[in-house]
């Protein structure tokens, strides 16, 4: 699936590594993660999500910005800030429907697999400060016991992350987009 849209993967990496200069190799294995199969490591039913991201909104201080971070290739994928919820951009109903669907993807671990080395090897090759062998076997784990990594620590204290991975209709993009992000 994703093998032929390895060079739109690594442009979507290198303009995360551009934007957020604190991502680890291990956040950067994440978004292509993201990118390729969705959420990947939540499974929650819509009561649990919905404890989750009040759990969340309620610690948040500020808005989370993008607000909308595109991270498709052939599957029309976001990341949606939870602050889109706050500022009555998008509907808690619509917001979980999206993020619930979207759960579903199936995700190829032998493709994946296949895949991340080749990405971490141009990744390591253009930005050698990447070349760190903890996170390397960090991204190696994740891949054998077939588990998502979470942000890096330097990732969460920099940025402070709060957004879910879902494809969203052409008519929410909008209302979103037009909000006017403040990234």
């Amino acid at each position: 699936m994703v093998f032929n849209n390895q060079n739109k993967l690594l442009r979507i990496l290198e303009t995360e590594y551009h934007t957020r200069p604190q991502a680890r190799l291990t956040d950067l294995y994440k978004l292509a993660f993201q990118a390729s199969y969705g959420q990947g490591h939540y499974s929650l039913g819509r009561q649990a999500a919905i404890t989750a991201i009040e759990s969340e909104l309620s610690m948040m201080g500020e808005h989370y910005y993008p607000l909308l971070q595109d991270i498709s290739l052939d599957n029309v994928m976001y990341r949606v800030s939870i602050s889109c919820l706050r500022l009555g951009l998008i509907s808690w109903e619509d917001y979980l429907e999206q993020f619930l669907t979207t759960q579903n993807i199936q995700t190829d671990w032998g493709d994946w697999s296949e895949l991340w080395p080749e990405l971490q090897a141009k990744l390591i090759k253009t930005y050698p400060c990447l070349d760190v062998q903890a996170e390397i076997d960090l991204c190696r784990e994740s891949m054998r016991q077939k588990q998502l990594l979470s942000h890096s620590e330097s990732f969460r204290l920099t940025y402070r992350p709060h957004y879910r991975v879902m494809s969203i209709t052409q008519g929410q993009y909008m209302k979103i987009s037009n909000a006017g992000d403040q990234s």
